[in-house]
This record gives C-alpha cells, structure tokens and sequence, in this order.
C-alpha cells in the first residue's frame, strides 16, 4: 500500500507541474505584419538613463530576432533591467517588453499585452539585443531625410525626449 501512495503522490506532483505550464508560451511577441509601431522607454546604457526613443521600422527585424527563439522562464531571476519595449499592434493592442540583461550570453524579457499581464521568458541573445539597441537609437537620432525607414512620428504614449534631450511632442 505505501508503493500505491507514493506513485499516487508522485503522479500528482508531475501532473501539476505540466498543468502548470502556460498554453501558448512558445509565443511571447506579435508577429511582426502585426506590428505598427515600437518604443524603447526607461532604457540604461552603460548605468545611464537614456531618453525614450522611437524604433525606426528597418530596426524591428534586428530586436526581434535577437529576442529569439525564446521559452518560458517558469521562475525568473532578479535579472538587471536593460530597458522596456512598448509595440504597437495595427489592431490597437499593445504589447510591454522588458527588456534584462543577463550573465550569459542568452537574454531574457517578459512580455504581455499589459504589465500585470507578463509571463517571463529566456532566449535570444543578450548581446545582439544591446548592439540592435544601439543601432536604433542611433538611426532614431538622424534626420527624416537620413534614415532609411523612419519610425512613426511620435512614441507610443505620450511625452518623452529623442536622445539629444529635445522634446518630441512639441
């Protein structure tokens, strides 16, 4: 009888974890026809806050790549905060990013379409999401004229500073 109740107890302990598992973790972003705008807020480089910033749309491909592939992280670490990417869906939906830095060479985020709603994630690769990071936010900075693909006119939201400090809404 104890055998019984053993392998009963441990049938249970495995069933809940697996119940435990979120359905559909495999996709913790929007696909990328679905997006219609990015902006990388509350980003550090290098210790410093860094203003909001605009994603030019020919930097989309480059950050979303280097948040991939990704699984579900079912017990996250205190991972330091590299910034938050907020997306914009062409449906009106929008999506929170955060964005961490890690000791290792795969990355982390959470992702959800609110805050309260984020599940965590590992995957990517930590140093490809900083050198994309740089990128944009260089592309960001060039006049209209300049880039090749501008980000929309605006930041999602409202507020906030290009990264030479001057106001974008007015």
């Amino acid at each position: 009888m104890p055998k019984s109740i053993a392998a009963f107890i441990l049938s249970i302990l495995i069933y809940a974890a697996v119940a435990g598992c979120p359905r559909g973790a495999g996709v913790p972003l929007p696909d990328r026809a679905d997006i219609s705008a990015m902006a990388v807020t509350q980003w550090v480089r290098n210790t410093r806050h860094m203003p909001d910033f605009d994603v030019p749309e020919d930097c989309w491909d480059e950050i979303l790549a280097a948040l991939s592939p990704a699984e579900y992280e079912r017990f996250p670490k205190k991972w330091e905060i590299l910034g938050q990417l907020q997306i914009e869906t062409k449906s009106g939906g929008t999506w929170c990013v955060g964005l961490y830095r890690t000791d290792d060479a795969v990355g982390a985020f959470s992702s959800g379409p609110t805050f309260e709603d984020r599940r965590y994630y590992r995957g990517g690769n930590s140093k490809r999401l900083a050198q994309a990071l740089e990128k944009a936010a260089a592309e960001s900075e060039k006049p209209k004229g300049q880039a090749t693909k501008p980000g929309k006119n605006g930041r999602i939201g409202s507020g906030g500073a290009d990264l030479t400090g001057h106001r974008k809404d007015g």
